[in-house]
């Protein structure tokens, strides 16, 4: 028995290898022809076509076996991957319409004895099955081929067959009516569903549901349907997902796929105008939001589509096909999209003279989304409540008013959300690779936003866990952060992860949907930065190339759509600080670029501008009584504080009292007026944590305008800028001193112009009042550069940045008595050279420390 076994054994093997060489041989057989991959049909076409109408000669028959001994055998790598059964059937098929459509004649007849050949040679090789024939060829062709014996008989069979299967009325039977079944199908899943998985390990579910079917005639493709409803309302049970499992998985596609289906219908009935309205024009038509219509797809069904293809019961492709809009439509509404807002962005802070009559009409030129009308200057209350600097929301509102009917939210484009929720990000990257070479912006839709903004929260939180050791509530510690296992390592992992870089690539500006997240993305990169600042250089390198590109695609970008936002822009002054200046200036150069390239961040920029040249008309206004030069706040300021101490040493307190609750003009008194100062300091820093960069360009303009006098007042006015504006001032000032084409001289070539010395005052007083804020080594690298160009003219803006801030003053001509001075030591050269310049503050101080004040100066 043994040596028999092994015997048999043997031949089995050698059978197995015969039968992989026989395959491998075929192969090569194909290869020979010139056969490739993909060329198997054509191939089987041309030889088809040769043997049945230009009577070719040759063994046809062997070498459609050798074909189809090649595709089925071969493995994935091989490239043939054809069903020659099924191709062969539908040849025959197209072969015999042609043949019925030659003239009666010799040559039709030829043909026809070519094909019947061709059938009965493949039949008896067993190439393609006799069922197959039978149920896909023609009954006349089935006759000739001799595989039915009477045409006119089968058809009366077929007739009959079909009758009964789709014509047949059964009796009713109420002990087994189709509703009952799906009523108990419903309350069987409903009763099942809020079991343990453990509690169904003898499949009591799938039995009952098997009888439901069988009893009352229940139509399996509905019970899916059910079941999927059931799961979609009930995602956590396992007995549902197992009983899922057990139906055929092809079928789900398509069953999802018309719920889909009917959604879209619905949707579109409802969009269609009704008999006797007029239909409105492209860009006019109104609907109702996604979010408030009860046509849309509900958010719980593209979640369960994302869970079937996670757990592998669904096949993207398929469903993709029921979906709707197509690409066509998507692509027109966000292009639409796009131009309203261009439109709107082109109208922000200009002035109709007709805006009366556009506001009465409710269209035209200039007006704002919904009949608003952005161009209009307004002149009320000026009021934080009543500053526009949200351009998000300028968005939702054309998606919204003039946008959302032709479908911006498209089904196939929301399935990216699902694929987002199922955390399969390969397949996500994919669609959003996808509509981004459509030239369609997914992340503008803030289900899309907001599904990115998670699963970047998501990505991220490994490393993050590893940074803040004590809690993300605590304060961020390098030293804890350096000596927490694993930091490195997962910040390694953050640093080689594509899948995280490709959607924050997406995600672009739209990060600001989730200021959260946006934070979180901040934390990390400041926690990048450190970890790697005294590391190897490629960690290094691979670190600032990994933050510079978040930060110059997506965080500061995301800024302009963050309106007045302090924290945030102290998250990223956090990150910031960290870098060289040479590195944030690039940064905030890109930054300018990407605000002049997109629309959105256009209309954000211009938003921000016409509302900084409001704020700017106030407080010009407001700095006008104390004469040039005085500040915002004048008993708050420095120079006010030593004019009332000098009033009090003169005693003069009376005097003062009754000037500071004397009244103007206008009725207003001077604490009054110092805190309406105030307000407008405070908006003028809320415009520039909306959006630094153009809000500092309008400012810096104005003091160009203006001249010297306009730098005190826009000092005062920015005390309450944050860490980060002020480094965006001293960015934006840099620029406009190198930015050519105006002369820096005047008409007569010797003085300076008037801007020049603007500038050079707004850099003293800002390094004056905020030392710590002002990068100075920025500022004399730029002086220090300039000079190696012979440039001479901005060594005005080194001498008053010395003045304002080390009190050294520039002496073009002394005195004979300064001259002796010199001679002596330092504090009579110091004493000679200030002699000449001794300001009203140094005279009160010495005069105050004669008089032996107790009071610190």
């Amino acid at each position: 028995m043994g040596s028999a076994t092994e015997v048999g054994n043997g031949a089995l093997v050698t059978e197995k290898n015969q039968g992989v060489g026989a395959e491998e041989e075929a192969r090569e057989w194909v290869r020979s022809k010139g056969v490739s991959q993909g060329d198997e049909l054509s191939w089987l076409q041309r030889i088809t076509y040769g043997f049945v109408f230009r009577n070719e000669r040759g063994n046809y028959a062997a070498s459609v076996a050798q074909l189809k001994l090649a595709c089925d055998g071969a493995p994935l790598e091989s490239g043939f991957d054809l069903d020659v059964s099924a191709a062969l059937v539908e040849l025959f098929q197209l072969c015999w319409a042609k043949c019925s459509c030659l003239p009666e004649g010799e040559d039709r007849d030829q043909n026809t004895q070519g094909l019947v050949r061709c059938i009965l040679k493949c039949e008896e090789q067993k190439t393609c099955s006799r069922n197959d024939l039978l149920v896909h060829l023609d009954r006349d062709l089935l006759h000739k081929c001799e595989l039915i014996k009477d045409a006119k008989q089968y058809q009366a069979k077929e007739r009959k067959v079909n009758t009964r299967l789709f014509y047949k009325q059964n009796k009713f039977n109420l002990l087994a009516e189709e509703s009952e079944g799906y009523a108990k199908l419903a309350v069987a899943l409903d009763s099942h569903a809020s079991l343990e998985a453990d509690e169904d390990e003898d499949g009591g579910l799938k039995v009952l549901v098997q009888c439901l079917i069988g009893r009352f005639s229940l139509d399996p493709n509905r019970v899916v349907e059910v079941v999927l409803g059931a799961l979609e309302h009930r995602p956590e049970s396992e007995r549902l997902w197992r009983l899922l499992g057990s139906f055929d998985v092809a079928s789900v596609a398509h069953v999802l796929g018309h719920k889909f289906r009917g959604y879209a219908a619905e949707r579109d009935a409802l969009l269609e105008p009704e008999e006797g309205e007029i239909e409105v024009g492209k860009g006019e038509r109104k609907c109702t939001t996604v979010e408030d219509s009860t046509t849309e797809a509900p958010p719980a069904l593209y979640a369960l589509a994302g869970r079937l293809v996670d757990r592998g019961l669904l096949k993207l492709d398929a469903l993709v096909a029921h979906l709707s809009p197509k690409d066509s439509g998507t692509k027109d509404a966000h292009a639409l999209c796009r131009d309203f807002i261009k439109q709107e962005a082109d109208n922000i802070g200009k002035i109709s003279l007709n805006s009366s009559k556009k506001r009465a009409a409710g269209s035209g030129a200039g007006l704002g989304v919904g009949g608003q009308d952005r161009t209009k200057g307004r002149v009320g209350q000026l009021d934080a409540r009543n500053l526009d600097l949200d351009a998000k929301a300028m968005l939702r509102q054309v998606v919204r008013e003039r946008v959302d009917g032709f479908d911006f939210h498209g089904q196939r484009l929301r399935l990216c959300v699902s694929a987002l929720e199922s955390e399969d990000y390969a397949l996500s990257t994919r669609l959003l690779d996808y509509w981004e070479c459509a030239g369609v912006s997914a992340a503008a839709d803030d289900c899309i936003a907001g599904a990115l903004c998670k699963a970047v929260t998501r990505l991220v939180k490994p490393a993050l866990a590893c940074l803040y050791p004590r809690g993300m509530r605590r304060r961020f510690d390098p030293d804890a952060a350096r000596a927490a296992k694993g930091s490195r390592e997962e910040m390694r992992l953050v640093l080689r992860n594509a899948e995280l870089r490709k959607l924050l690539n997406h995600l672009g500006p739209h990060l600001s949907f989730d200021l959260r997240a946006l934070a979180l993305v901040c934390r990390l990169l400041r926690g990048c930065l450190c970890l790697f600042k005294e590391g190897e250089g490629g960690d290094r390198n691979q670190a600032d190339a990994f933050c510079g590109g978040v930060l110059e695609t997506c965080v500061l970008p995301s800024l302009c759509l963050a309106p007045a936002n302090p924290a945030a822009s102290a998250e990223v002054w956090l990150v910031l600080r960290d870098l060289p200046y040479e590195r944030r200036f690039s940064l905030y150069g890109g930054w300018a670029d990407k605000c002049e390239g997109a629309d959105l961040l256009r209309a954000a920029c211009k938003l921000a501008r016409v509302e900084t040249r409001r704020i700017l008309r106030r407080t010009t206004a407001a700095g006008e009584g104390g004469g040039p030069g005085q500040g915002l706040e004048d008993r708050g300021s420095e120079q006010g504080f030593l004019r009332d101490l000098s009033r009090a040493l003169q005693g003069d307190s009376q005097g003062g009292g009754a000037q500071q609750d004397a009244r103007d003009e206008n009725g207003e008194t001077a604490a009054e007026r110092l805190e309406a100062k105030r307000r407008l300091a405070r908006l003028l820093a809320k415009c520039c944590h909306a959006c630094p960069l153009p809000c500092l360009e309008v400012i810096v303009a104005q003091v160009e305008s203006y001249g010297e006098s306009m730098a005190a007042p826009i000092v005062e006015a920015l005390r309450y800028l944050t860490p980060f504006g002020h480094d965006v001032l001293t960015y934006v000032v840099l620029t406009r001193l190198a930015k050519g084409g105006r002369e820096k001289f005047k008409e007569d070539g010797t003085n300076v112009a008037d801007w020049v010395e603007a500038l050079a005052a707004l850099v003293g007083l800002v390094a004056r009042k905020f030392p710590k804020e002002v990068e100075t080594k920025a500022i004399a690298q730029y002086v220090l550069n300039q000079l190696k160009c012979d440039q001479t003219v901005d060594l005005v803006v080194l001498r008053r940045l010395l003045k304002e801030t080390d009190g050294v003053m520039h002496v073009d001509d002394i005195s004979d008595n300064q001259v002796e001075m010199l001679a002596g030591g330092n504090m009579l050269k110091v004493s000679g050279l200030l002699k000449g310049e001794r300001t009203q503050q140094m005279r009160l101080a010495s005069r105050a420390l004669r008089e032996r004040l107790s009071l610190s100066l």
